[in-house]
């Protein structure tokens, strides 16, 4: 069946792949490095800075695929991406100034990001249809976390002794992937006639073009739900593991320490296993059931899961968290990217892709909230604060399909 996707949809797929199994060799231990380089509170405004140039950038971007085309924004976007993966090597050779080169080029990388992710996003959209977007979503989905769960093992064993090295790979792996986008993706946007354009015209159609977009109550509804279960998920880079490296105590397996840092690493990995290995067959029994219903099903298990991993220091229940969040965050995905597909439809997908992944940044604020709650509060708070979320997500998405039905 996945051969049965257009070419533009397959090769995005795996470009995805190589380009997610690069990064995630790096960036998970960029705050780490960063605190290192600098401090803590330096490594904490570099990191948040760089989510809210990729948020801002995003929405422009959005805009722009739907006037100047899909692939050019990509294009764009891997390119950027190249020189800011060229700049961070540069600076493992060490030299003055080679402190600020890094900081600028990680910056970098949130504003290539920006600029690609939604055009990606909207390609993804033109290029399939309510029959094969489930499908589609769920093995984009099963490549990605493959994809993450390699990168976190080889950068974790090769992190601490051969960092530029690692660069090296990923500065290769990201110009043949600008290659391939520029030589082997097509255009998915119609040709459109276009005036003499201005940048205070180009801003006049872009708010007007988001307007547009806030006008659909149903994503509006739907984005919010979106924004409180990631809320729920990066509580897991967040409280979740300063907690468990603080307060987890060491025990012994096949005569290796797990701490509770290397307990996390396992935990994201089990996590993404059950994925790769569940996913196509979790997607097959969902296909043929009501696709609502499995949406609040998947939002459930997802809350509970991360209440016990939130809340419990036990090895064992700890790994029946994950087990029970991992098998929600299968449900869940896979149904929300296909009903919100039909929310968006067909038109200015781009700058709906480009609202909707504000999600991810937005979530991700919340989760970092949750390290200065659970300092006062301790897992009591975390999973007051999970209930809420879970609670706004259920409402929120009722009223999407509600007004959806409308």
């Amino acid at each position: 069946m996945f051969l049965s996707l257009h070419p533009n949809i397959r090769l995005r797929i795996v470009l995805s792949f190589f380009s997610k199994l690069m990064g995630s060799m790096i960036f998970p231990f960029m705050a780490i490095y960063f605190s290192k380089l600098i401090n803590p509170f330096s490594a904490s405004i570099i990191i948040t800075l760089q989510l809210i140039l990729q948020l801002v950038i995003s929405l422009y971007g959005g805009f722009l695929s739907d006037i100047l085309g899909r692939k050019k924004l990509m294009v764009m976007g891997e390119l950027l991406k190249f020189l800011s993966f060229v700049g961070m090597f540069i600076t493992t050779f060490g030299f003055y100034g080679a402190d600020i080169l890094m900081v600028a080029s990680f910056l970098l990388t949130g504003i290539s990001t920006g600029l690609s992710s939604p055009a990606a996003e909207a390609m993804l959209i033109d290029l399939s249809n309510p029959d094969t977007r489930t499908f589609m979503y769920a093995v984009n989905y099963w490549a990605n976390n493959l994809s993450i769960t390699i990168g976190i093992i080889i950068g974790g064993w090769f992190y601490t002794t051969h960092f530029p090295e690692l660069l090296v790979v990923l500065t290769i792996i990201s110009f043949i992937t600008f290659l391939i986008t520029l030589l082997g993706i097509t255009e998915t946007l119609r040709e459109s006639s276009s005036n003499k354009r201005t940048f205070s015209s180009d801003l006049k159609e872009m708010v007007n073009s988001y307007k547009y977009v806030f006008k659909n109550r149903a994503f509006v509804f739907f984005t919010i739900a979106g924004i409180s279960i990631l809320g729920i998920e990066f509580q897991r880079n967040n409280y979740i593991s300063v907690n468990l490296s603080e307060n987890f105590k060491h025990v012994v397996f096949f005569g290796n320490v797990i701490d509770g840092v290397r307990l996390l690493s396992l935990l994201t990995v089990e996590n993404t296993l059950i994925i790769v290995f569940l996913t196509s067959f979790i997607i097959k029994f969902v296909n043929n059931s009501n696709i609502v219903r499995f949406l609040y099903t998947g939002y459930l298990l997802f809350g509970i899961g991360f209440i016990i991993f939130s809340y419990s220091l036990e090895i064992y229940s700890l790994i029946l968290g994950v087990l029970i969040l991992s098998i929600g965050e299968i449900i869940y995905t896979a149904t929300r990217q296909t009903l919100l597909a039909d929310i968006i439809g067909k038109n200015n997908t781009g700058s709906f892709s480009a609202v909707s992944s504000m999600t991810f940044h937005v979530g991700k604020i919340i989760g970092s909230i949750s390290i200065i709650l659970g300092n006062y509060t301790g897992s009591i708070g975390i999973v007051v604060l999970i209930i809420i979320l879970l609670i706004i997500n259920f409402y929120t998405t009722k009223k999407a399909l509600e007004v959806k039905e409308n």
